[in-house]
């Protein structure tokens, strides 16, 4: 019988059962008895569809024992043992747990001797390999590798080599790369006596245009909601294929977001601060989600509208025009400019403070008005519709006025 160990590194699994052993042999060794086996090979294999006849000399009186020293139902009063290889579900080991060998100690007594004596055996089951790829497709979503994790037939691994297309010989494969990728398993030639075939299984993966579900820049993971106010967020992505699922509660890692159903609305109305989420999913089914911290901030609400205190309308295309520089919370703006004597040279009114200009002639004509300091007052609603004022001075240098 051929033997696997030799100066091989034992298995850890294995480490307990041969001490067990060991403590057999010392125990032999004092009684008088040869070191190793004299019937039967330490250990051995043995297919899934053969067996193995050990046939121990007539004038012995044999038992088999565990390592316990319990007799086991091998044989009793018999010197003729037949081990059937673990034929399975398929005839070839199907449905086996072949990944660990099993143990066995015989013991055998001449009749012409008053002391028993023991052979111990290791027996590794062999049986076909196969493999079984559960899904027959998957996909890459935003470059994140897909891990193929293949179900082996139960085998002790040290008989047997894997071997993927791409030239991994790990069980497992990770991928974020499309294509086909093909898994075989096999018995290694020089164990298989057995004649059992090559198995093999496919996946396809199928890489997905990341853009699809890209969320938007304007979607920030922190923003403020004013006090009593609405917040419209909106996610709108350029692909009609994508759909948009928003939640008031904080997205779950690594959980598909199959609860709640999709639709084609990318704008959400929050009313309160809170964690919410988005979440963005394509025709492929690849999806991306974000969570949102929305907080209340009072200051941050304020009305802000930043007026230049000079303007030059010299026509050099430079800071030539009074514009509103600095706009936020405000609408339904009116602005008066007068000169320092209380003339009014220009009186607007519009809806949008980023609406408004003054090119520094009268009533935004084409007279210009002199150098000097004007007096400005700046009237709006804020978010909450109260009307506010503002005012100040601005200064025109280099007008066309003075040439």
């Amino acid at each position: 019988m051929e033997k696997f160990f030799g100066k091989k590194t034992i298995p850890a699994f294995l480490l307990t059962l041969l001490l067990a052993l060991t403590c057999i042999a010392d125990t032999q060794a004092q009684t008088g008895q040869a070191e190793g086996n004299r019937f039967l090979p330490q250990d051995t294999t043995l297919c899934a569809n053969s067996y193995l006849l050990f046939e121990i000399p007539a004038e012995y009186t044999c038992s088999w024992l565990s390592i316990d020293s319990i007799s086991l139902p091998y044989g009793q009063d018999t010197n003729i043992f037949r081990f059937q290889g673990q034929a399975g579900t398929d005839g070839v080991g199907g449905g086996v747990d072949a990944r660990h060998p099993s143990a066995y100690m015989l013991k055998y007594q001449h009749r012409d001797s008053a002391a028993a004596r023991f052979d111990t055996m290791l027996i590794y089951a062999l049986i076909q390999p196969s493999v079984d790829i559960v899904m027959d497709s998957a996909l890459i979503c935003r470059e994140e590798p897909v891990l193929l994790s293949p179900d082996y037939a139960l085998v002790y691994e040290s008989f047997y080599e894997t071997l993927w297309s791409d030239g991994s010989t790990e069980s497992d494969l990770e991928s974020n790369t499309g294509g086909t990728y093909t898994v075989t398993t096999r018995l290694k030639d020089s164990l298989n006596t057995c004649g059992f075939i090559t198995a093999s299984d496919s996946v396809v993966l199928i890489k997905v245009d990341t853009a699809l579900t890209n969320i938007p820049s304007i979607i920030q993971t922190d923003t403020t909601i004013c006090p009593d106010l609405d917040l419209e967020l909106d996610a709108t992505v350029p692909y009609a294929s994508t759909q948009y699922q928003w939640r008031d509660t904080e997205f779950p890692e690594e959980i598909l977001p199959t609860d709640t159903s999709f639709d084609p609305n990318p704008v959400y109305i929050i009313e309160e601060a809170g964690t919410y989420s988005l979440v963005l999913i394509d025709s492929m089914g690849c999806y991306n989600a974000v969570n949102i911290n929305v907080q209340e901030d009072p200051e941050e609400c304020r009305p802000n509208l930043r007026i230049p205190d000079v303007i030059t309308p010299n026509g050099d295309g430079f800071n030539d025009d009074l514009t509103f520089q600095e706009l936020k919370y405000c609408e339904d703006v009116e602005i008066e400019i007068v000169t320092r004597w209380g003339q009014v040279v220009l009186k607007e009114k519009v809806e949008r403070a980023e609406d408004f200009h003054w090119n520094g002639c009268y009533k935004n004509g084409s007279r210009p008005l002199p150098d000097g300091p004007y007096f400005y007052m700046v009237t709006y609603k804020n978010v909450y519709g109260k009307k506010k004022v503002q005012s100040g001075t601005v200064t025109i240098i280099g007008s066309k006025a003075n040439n």
